[in-house]
């Protein structure tokens, strides 16, 4: 199955990487949805939901996952999760196949149990597309290290470079979806996208600056900076950079809820070695 954001990074969590964080969190604590989360790790975002899913991490599960550059890379499993942990692919096919559906033959609904037999049913689905994955196997991928998509008869090793004759997948006849308002997540509508002429052009789109919903969070101990910084590193929550704050001083403070995986506890004041 395909990854989307580590979970280890909170690129991976709506409740820290969202840019209004306090609608964020009132959304997710009410009563209007139900929070399902899907995790290795307690954070914030499962002390809102309704049932935690305790998930496998990358050493943990086998699948394929894809880079920004489009290549197909195959992870294979090294270790058993603990405890009751499983793979996405386990977990989906179980939500799935908890209604009890069909097919005509009576074999359920999906049909596949594997990750490898749900790539293969995701290939199938692919041919014709812009992601064409009909040329790939987990064995390619495994001998190769990484393949670019689409992979077809007419690119035998894979494609290094698309959109190379200018022409993008924008017309809108071709598009299934118009775009969204970068700032509140509206949806375009099909007649205001037409508006546009875009007509195979790529187009760039950046929202209007604002202030920040959120005052700035001080981290509070070496401990703390230790622990968030990385190469998605933040001193506020929502807002990420490429680099780092530099360490407060040596420090440390108490704390009272524990984080399992980490090793270290943390609360809103701070954090300590556990």
């Amino acid at each position: 199955m395909e990854r989307g954001p580590d979970r280890d990074s909170p690129l991976g969590r709506p409740d820290r990487r969202e840019r209004d964080l306090a609608r964020i969190r009132r959304i997710l604590s009410g009563d209007q949805c139900f929070v399902v989360v899907s995790d290795g790790y307690r954070t914030e975002t499962t002390e809102l939901a309704d049932v935690v899913l305790p998930a496998a991490l990358w050493a943990e599960k086998t699948g394929t996952y894809t880079n920004v550059d489009r290549t197909v890379h195959l992870q294979e499993q090294a270790v058993e999760p603990p405890g009751r942990a499983r793979g996405d692919q386990a977990i989906f096919t179980e939500y799935a196949r908890r209604p009890g559906l069909s097919d005509e033959d009576g074999r359920p609904l999906p049909p596949w149990d594997t990750p490898e037999e749900a790539f293969e049913a995701w290939k199938a689905a692919s041919p014709g597309r812009p992601c064409d994955y009909s040329g790939l196997s987990y064995q390619k991928v495994h001998e190769a290290g990484g393949i670019q998509w689409p992979w077809t008869g007419a690119a035998p090793q894979g494609t290094e470079r698309i959109y190379a004759d200018g022409v993008f997948h924008t017309d809108a006849d071709t598009c299934e979806s118009f775009g969204h308002d970068l700032a509140t997540g509206a949806p375009a509508s099909p007649v205001a996208y037409r508006a546009r002429h875009i007509e195979g052009r790529a187009t760039l789109k950046a929202p209007k600056d604002s202030p920040r919903p959120e005052p700035a969070r001080p981290v509070c101990c070496a401990t703390c900076w230790t622990s968030t910084s990385s190469a998605t590193s933040s001193t506020s929550p929502g807002h990420w950079s490429l680099r780092p704050p530099a360490p407060p001083a040596t420090g440390s403070c108490s704390t009272s809820s524990t984080t399992a995986r980490h090793g270290r506890r943390h609360n809103s004041t701070g954090c300590a070695s556990a």
